[in-house]
């Protein structure tokens, strides 16, 4: 794997027991067809992130102000102590001009240092003299990505062939898969999902110039580009990724039989296939009946909440790999402790879970049990095929009590200081495409609400374009307030940088489901402004109006991802070390511990209920 990497000011690794030779790019934001290049001497214990900015002001001379006002922009920087040692050792050191022994084989030089050509192509030019290629993505796998790749490669060269990466969203599933792969000397890869909007993470890294330097010369096929007329063919010489949807393949041409474009796929002996989104439909008959007919040698997995194949048993301690939100998140607890000199995960925003319940007063009138007399949010959200609320008068009670300024008449997400500039994008996940269309048409009429913008992201998007992201990015690009109501649309496999806030509204009870749902508002969200990184979500939030479903949920998250060995209330605290739960009693939002959760469950009763427990426990303390 490539030793060397270029990498964004804000991804840099800090190793300081070494002297280094850095290599710069940066350009003027208002010359985009000028860009200057260099060097600089880094030296042992100094620290890239802090010192390299300083350089290029210094560099500027009189003209540091541009630097100051944010008009100048660095590009990228690499760490070329290696390659320098290699083909130039004579210039491994200060001022040894190793930009000068680049600069002459890239040419479009204008004077000095700087070149009559964009930042970008100069970034291929120079890519191409440091790797061989001209591709811009040239990093290495983070620690995780090869404890992954090393323990799945070692269980195939044992001879398994059936291996699950459980490893939540931002892991890099894709790049460990491809990396994986490469290790494996696998020619021939199949990757198949029920989500075949997952393409373009797979194409790209297989592309020309975006794509990775590591996989030079890999092909990308889609099956949705080929037909009978232009069947879809291996070179067996070629590494070649073939990417189809279960959907594709299932479907039958006008005779009844299968497609003729895939008649090849159940011919060919793969070399490894990889079952994308494995949560989601992988698992159905008609999914295991194509999988059944493939010849392959390996098979991966790949989900970020595989719950059901966890506690199937099919997939265990030997043949799983396992990053989730706990393991990321004591990274990023780690990097905050340092001081983000290292922010690699600090983009991953902390998730705080608040519980609310329907207060007496908006379900004392309405329809809103089942018949064991369980309150469900799907009754009390029901509306018929006019797109009208059964509960219209309660509904409306909640969303008028919901935005209430004042806490001491109902404390709500609205007024609590917690969640203060964090609901400009929500989610709210209903349960039926007509109780959207009926809370579009309630919200819309709102003195409150009505400053939001609906997006309608469930059936045919109410007419307004099948792209429903698009939809969702175009409503965020045009208005600072959204409401995104949806019925299951976006809930997985998508990422909107500016949601911080999911409100959980139906009875999804699905621990994938509500994983998968939950996890969108910790999308990251960052933006560069000069030379300066900022994370503008540190924080993100769930609201959920069931508080045994959501504390259920937490608790399932925790038993199934427990390590070996480890019991499920220390799953539980390690859990709460790094996820806020809350809940609300008597107006009152109460931060739920370790201890408290154990009890809450053990006890099987109402968490607010619970929480009161908690309350006369503290005060008999005293």
């Amino acid at each position: 794997m490539n030793k060397e990497s270029i990498v964004k000011p804000s991804q840099i690794e800090n190793i300081s027991n070494q002297d280094r030779m850095i290599l710069y790019l940066w350009s003027e934001v208002s010359n985009k067809e000028e860009c200057k290049f260099g060097d600089h001497f880094l030296y042992a214990n100094k620290n890239l992130n802090e010192e390299l900015p300083t350089y290029i002001r210094q560099s500027l001379g009189r003209r540091k102000d541009l630097f100051d006002d944010g008009k100048i922009l660095i590009h990228c920087y690499w760490d070329a102590t290696e390659w320098a040692k290699n083909n130039c050792i004579d210039r491994f050191k200060p001022h040894g001009k190793v930009d000068d022994f680049i600069r002459k084989k890239v040419g479009y030089v204008k004077q000095n240092d700087v070149h009559y050509v964009s930042a970008e192509k100069m970034e291929s030019l120079v890519n191409s003299i440091l790797y061989g290629s001209n591709r811009r993505q040239t990093f290495s796998p983070r620690q995780e990505q090869i404890n992954a790749i090393e323990k799945s490669y070692n269980y195939y060269l044992n001879g398994g062939n059936d291996f699950l990466f459980n490893c939540k969203m931002r892991f890099g599933k894709t790049l460990a898969t491809y990396w994986l792969t490469k290790r494996l000397g696998c020619k021939k890869i199949l990757i198949l999902t029920y989500k075949p909007q997952v393409d373009v993470e797979w194409e790209k890294y297989l592309s020309d110039i975006e794509g990775h330097i590591d996989f030079e010369g890999y092909g990308f096929v889609h099956a949705l580009n080929h037909s009978k007329e232009n069947p879809i063919k291996l070179n067996d010489d070629k590494n070649t990724a073939v990417f189809a949807s279960f959907q594709d393949i299932i479907g039958k041409n006008m005779n009844g039989q299968i497609k003729d474009k895939f008649k090849f796929l159940f011919d060919t002996e793969f070399d490894f296939i990889a079952i994308d989104e494995a949560h989601f439909g992988a698992s159905t008959p008609k999914a295991l009946e194509v999988i059944n007919k493939l010849k392959y040698k390996y098979k991966l997995m790949l989900s970020g909440t595989p719950l059901d194949l966890l506690m199937g048993g099919e997939y265990n301690e030997k043949n799983t790999y396992t990053w989730s939100y706990i393991d990321e998140q004591k990274n990023r607890k780690l990097e905050e402790i340092g001081g983000w000199k290292s922010d690699i995960y600090r983009s991953l925003a902390v998730m705080n879970m608040i519980t609310y319940e329907l207060s007496d007063d908006v379900i004392k009138d309405a329809d809103c049990y089942d018949e064991k007399e369980y309150l469900t949010l799907n009754k009390f959200f029901h509306a018929n095929d006019k797109y009208e609320f059964k509960n219209a008068i309660s509904v409306e009670l909640w969303l008028d009590l919901l935005c209430s300024k004042d806490e001491r008449i109902y404390a709500s997400p609205f007024n609590n200081n917690l969640l203060a500039n964090n609901l400009n994008v929500m989610y709210w996940y209903l349960g039926s495409v007509n109780s959207c269309a009926a809370m579009k048409r309630m919200l819309e009429k709102h003195v409150f609400y009505k400053k939001y913008h609906i997006v309608p992201a469930y059936s045919d998007n109410e007419g307004l374009g099948k792209n429903t992201i698009e939809l969702v990015k175009k409503a965020i690009y045009q208005n600072e307030k959204v409401i995104i109501l949806s019925c299951r649309k976006l809930n997985t496999g998508v990422t909107i940088p500016e949601l911080t806030t999911v409100f959980m509204l139906n009875d999804c009870a699905s621990p994938e489901d509500y994983w998968q749902t939950v996890f969108r508002c910790q999308s990251p969200w960052v933006e560069r402004v000069g030379n300066t990184t900022i994370f503008k979500k540190e924080n993100c939030f769930v609201v959920d109006f069931n508080p045994n479903r959501a504390l259920k949920s937490v608790y399932n998250y925790c038993d199934i991802l427990s390590k070996k060995e480890q019991s499920i209330k220390e799953s539980i605290r390690e859990t709460l070390d790094v996820m806020k739960v809350f809940a609300y009693e008597k107006n009152k939002l109460i931060n739920i511990t370790a201890d408290n959760f154990a009890k809450i469950i053990e006890a099987a009763i109402n968490p607010t209920e619970s929480v009161s427990i908690f309350e006369s426990d503290r005060k008999s303390t005293r």
